[in-house]
């Protein structure tokens, strides 16, 4: 089963992932879509015949990951996610991405954290 992505919507006024993700240029925007879907991919069953291209998958802290993303262009975005525990606090396949940013280094920034951090405490509240 492969893994399940949530995107954050937020309260009404506010950014959500998607639009975030379409106001990116065409390719950034193609590049992140398959960064997705190859997550997605390398969380389905075992026995799967073919293997995703590898993907530069970080942890920042305890409840937030990143994964690079490169374009043909060497421009790097960080897509901020975060993994999502089932009902009893055991790991699922599901997962919530929460921010997109283009990366002037492979550190992330306090404010990016927390708007991370926010952005979950809010998905959590209303998913």
């Amino acid at each position: 089963m492969p893994a399940i992505w949530h995107f954050y919507g937020g309260p009404t006024g506010t950014t959500s992932f998607e639009e975030e993700l379409i106001n990116l240029p065409a390719e950034a925007e193609a590049e992140v879509r398959f960064a997705i879907k190859c997550h997605k991919d390398r969380h389905r069953s075992p026995g799967v015949s073919t293997e995703p291209p590898p993907l530069d998958d970080q942890n920042i802290d305890g409840q937030l990951r990143v994964i690079w993303v490169t374009t043909s262009e060497n421009k790097t975005y960080a897509l901020l996610y975060a993994p999502l525990a089932n009902a009893g606090g055991s790991a699922s396949r599901a997962v919530v991405a929460l921010h997109i940013t283009v990366a002037r280094s492979r550190k992330i920034n306090d404010s990016t954290r927390r708007l991370a951090h926010d952005r979950l405490r809010t998905w959590r509240k209303h998913p």
